[in-house]
């Protein structure tokens, strides 16, 4: 056998995953030709890397290379005050205007004018978005119709149960929240503005629809931009793109300071094309931080019932038991305390459960366990099954399988960057300018999600990340089916390949305002992308539990 060659080398183009086809045809059959022990990235081998087996510790769900990956490179930067080489606490959302997020005006209008609409995205006022945008009178009374949703503080999900049934009642007729399609999920404590499309609405019905007058300080929401179009329904990530607008609150700090603290961590953006490792923030994990381990549960049925409760029967039954009732401290009094009440009734009285549930359930953050409850009760539709149940709401529960996957995924970009940082200088600062002769750039790499592919398994097992590997083949054949298998093509009707999702994301239009004790930051970040996450390499969040709450815009489990 020959002599290896360093994991770390980078003379040819054995940059780790630089051979892995770019093109998804061919994720099926990858080209493989780096031993696993050439590669060397094990937990003996190199401890720092992050690989470990699974761990609960939300602290572990982001490994350090990633998270301080712009605080790593700032260690070395000459000129920069030691002190200003950490990152120092920020607050958001001190209240909700200062988070502002919005899309782009969607272009398939009929008779959309895109000249005098380049650009253009959604605000957050009264005015209307679409100036001038002729409505057809013959189309008013027809039913489909797009609006702006603009919201304060509300979940995406919970205002849309709530137009729906505010159109249910004032029509007179079934409004189903399943009528109702957006293009993504927003941030439920911010301000935000989104279109959605109501098919089962005509625009003269729903231009009938009054709303409450909204107080200073409370939650509210309300429709503006109406247009009739029957064939306007929506999909995921349709928008292409989010648009932020933050405050970022630094009590205490100077005009000055704040500037002087900024300036070496923007040189570093430009440095880097304005690209940040596309991680999964802790917000893919919930508001208590634990949905990763939800979702293992969920897959390998690895998990005993805690005293006093009945053996679990699934996994679907203990990945169930565990989102309603786990306990860890990090969510508001009232929800806690609805966990605990609610807890006497599982197997036994669900009609109760759901009862206890409806009282608290906008106000706790509950949605989706009260929706979980409902099914639960509903015993001539479901059964009793939990994975009936699971699979009747597969967008909501592939989040838990989505986030075990995110854990692995964010380990993985983990050795993508070790590797990155055995770069020579020169080289990696070629490498981010895409000119690094290998024929591939930041925008072009890419990493699986652990799925039940040879493509996925392949690429896992090339890191060896073993336990990863070992979990997947525990799971049952319905998780299997259910979240694990891709979808086919919709084309082509071939067997799907999976998700890959990029390494790297680029940040846009970014620009930083500094005031006294403020740096107001606005940027556009591709769907899929966390703000939360990007503003995370330049502050210290990690204690602001504002920083867990904001939503993941695409649903990668399947």
């Amino acid at each position: 056998m020959g002599k290896r060659a360093h994991p770390c080398s980078v003379s040819d183009d054995s940059f780790l995953f630089l051979r892995f086809k770019q093109n998804q045809k061919k994720h099926g059959n990858l080209d493989l030709p780096i031993a696993k022990e050439r590669v060397g990235m094990t937990t003996e081998s190199n401890p720092n890397v992050g690989l470990k087996h699974f761990s609960n510790d939300p602290e572990d769900f982001i490994p350090r290379s990633v998270n301080e990956f712009y605080l790593l490179r700032l260690a070395t930067m000459p000129g920069v005050p030691p002190d200003l080489k950490v990152n120092v606490p920020g607050k958001l959302k001190s209240q909700p205007e200062d988070f502002i997020v919005v899309e782009p005006v969607l272009t398939d209008y009929p008779g959309y004018n895109h000249n005098a609409h380049r650009n253009r995205i959604l605000t957050v006022g009264d005015d209307s978005d679409l100036p001038g945008l002729y409505i057809n009178p013959n189309q008013k009374s027809v039913r489909g119709v797009r609006c702006t949703l603009v919201k304060r503080c509300w979940q995406f999900f919970a205002a849309r149960d709530e137009l729906a049934r505010m159109l249910s009642r004032m029509l007179r007729r079934d409004v189903r929240p399943e009528d109702i399609t957006a293009c993504g999920i927003k941030d439920r404590w911010a301000v935000t503005a989104q279109q959605i499309h109501i098919a089962t609405v005509s625009y003269n019905e729903l231009c009938r629809l009054q709303f409450p007058v909204r107080e200073p300080g409370r939650a509210w929401f309300f429709i503006k931009d109406a247009y009739p179009m029957p064939q306007g329904r929506l999909h995921d990530g349709q928008h292409g793109k989010n648009h932020f607008d933050i405050q970022v609150r630094m009590p205490g700090w100077s005009k000055s300071k704040i500037g002087a603290y900024m300036d070496p961590r923007i040189e570093l953006l430009q440095r880097n094309q304005w690209l940040m490792p596309n991680f999964y923030g802790r917000q893919r994990i919930g508001i208590r931080q634990n949905t990763h381990k939800i979702g293992r549960t969920l897959v390998t049925f690895d998990h005993q019932a805690p005293e006093g409760v009945d053996p679990f029967m699934s996994s679907a039954e203990a990945a169930v038991f565990f989102f309603l009732h786990e306990l860890t401290g990090r969510e508001h009094p009232m929800a806690e305390e609805t966990r605990r009440k609610i807890k006497k009734y599982w197997l036994y009285n669900f009609d109760a459960m759901v009862d206890e549930l409806k009282r608290v359930y906008k106000q706790a953050s509950l949605g989706f366990e009260y929706k979980l409850a409902l099914r639960l009760a509903d015993t001539s539709r479901f059964q009793g099954d939990c994975q009936k149940v699971l699979a009747s709401i597969f967008k909501d529960s592939s989040l838990l399988v989505g986030a075990w996957q995110s854990y692995w995924w964010n380990q993985a970009l983990a050795v993508m960057l070790y590797h990155l940082e055995q770069m020579p200088l020169h080289e990696r600062k070629t490498f981010f300018s895409g000119q690094l002769n290998t024929g591939y750039t930041p925008h072009s790499l890419k990493i699986p999600l652990l799925m039940d592919t040879d493509a996925s398994r392949n690429y896992y097992g090339l890191l060896g990340f073993d336990q990863a590997l070992d979990d997947l083949s525990h799971a049952d054949d319905w998780v299997r089916a259910t979240y694990l298998t891709p979808r086919p093509d919709r084309r082509t009707g071939e067997p799907g390949v999976g998700p890959w999702r990029r390494a790297f994301i680029g940040i846009e239009d970014c620009q930083f305002n500094i005031d006294d004790e403020v740096c107001h930051c606005s940027f556009a970040l591709f769907r899929g992308g966390y703000a939360t996450s990007f503003l995370g390499t330049l502050f210290d969040i990690s204690n602001d539990k504002s920083s867990s709450s904001e939503p993941e815009e695409e649903v990668e489990a399947a």
